[in-house]
């Protein structure tokens, strides 16, 4: 695509409020979930995590992690 292209190409969005994203089948449903729909920009907000917890223990494959906890 040359920058005189304009796209109608849409980006997806998921916004969810999670309960227990860290339990790894809710997890893996997530991001089966947002394959399956393609979504490219996903936000969760969860209260249970802290920042003791590894960004692997809330991170999606095929996507790249930002957070901010409390």
């Amino acid at each position: 695509m040359s920058e005189n292209t304009v796209s109608n190409e849409k980006i997806k969005m998921l916004l969810l409020n999670a309960r227990s994203i860290v339990n790894i089948s809710k997890r893996l449903e997530l991001e089966a979930y947002a394959k399956l729909n393609g979504y490219k920009i996903i936000a969760v907000t969860e209260s249970w995590a802290t920042p003791e917890m590894s960004d692997a223990e809330l991170g999606l494959e095929g996507f790249v992690l930002f957070r901010k906890d409390r």
